[in-house]
């Protein structure tokens, strides 16, 4: 598991940004990454087109077996995650948001542990 820490609002000026550090610290990971948690606490506005970019990095990630996940994250902002990505009738919206870092530690070893 990647965790990746951005401590500032994602919105459209940093959201590439926010994107390019998320692919480098995987292609830096010296074991192969299956999840990414973004801890998100420090972010107070995500506006639509870093959701949109989010959208495509989860999919990028998808398809490369990389599960992105998010911590942390405000319950205002959930509600936008939740209302954009309830489209794309893959996500399953219930196992991309923990309530904190730890939990979504135990849900990414409680998954290895049973081979899923």
């Amino acid at each position: 598991m990647l965790i990746y820490r951005f401590d500032a609002d994602l919105v459209f000026f940093n959201c590439d940004h926010f994107r390019e550090r998320v692919n480098k610290k995987i292609r830096e990971a010296q074991v192969p990454v299956e999840w990414v948690l973004i801890d998100a606490g420090p972010v107070n506005v995500i506006d639509y087109t870093a959701l949109q970019k989010l959208r495509e990095l989860r999919k990028e990630l998808n398809d490369q077996g990389i599960l992105l996940v998010f911590s942390d994250l405000k319950h205002a902002l959930a509600h936008f995650f939740r209302r954009q990505w309830i489209k794309d009738k893959t996500a399953k919206t219930d196992d991309l948001f923990y309530p904190t870092v730890k939990s979504a530690l135990h849900a990414f070893e409680h998954r290895k542990a049973s081979g899923s």
